[in-house]
């Protein structure tokens, strides 16, 4: 699994390996929403653990450093806040 977090410098691949991240946690996302949404335990705590092991997995896909993952998981889990609550 660990070569699939390499880019391979054709755009178009690299692209679809990025979108297919993305589509493979918004599943994972819909999976556990429809598992727990009548629970006690809720889903809010597993939804944000997804969220930050997404990002993580796209900041290594591009290679970026670490002070960028941190940043940008802060603003997702936020951003996820806010829409979830507000919508």
């Amino acid at each position: 699994m660990g070569g699939f977090f390499k880019r391979t410098g054709n755009g178009r691949r690299d692209f679809g390996k990025a979108n297919l991240i993305i589509f493979l946690f918004a599943l994972a996302h819909a999976f556990l929403c429809y598992l727990l949404h009548d629970t006690s335990v809720g889903d809010g705590l597993f939804l944000t653990i997804l969220t930050i092991a997404m990002v993580f997995c796209l900041i290594r896909f591009y290679g970026s450093p670490l002070d960028v993952f941190l940043g940008l998981a802060f603003l997702s889990c936020f951003a996820g806040f806010y829409f979830g609550t507000s919508v």
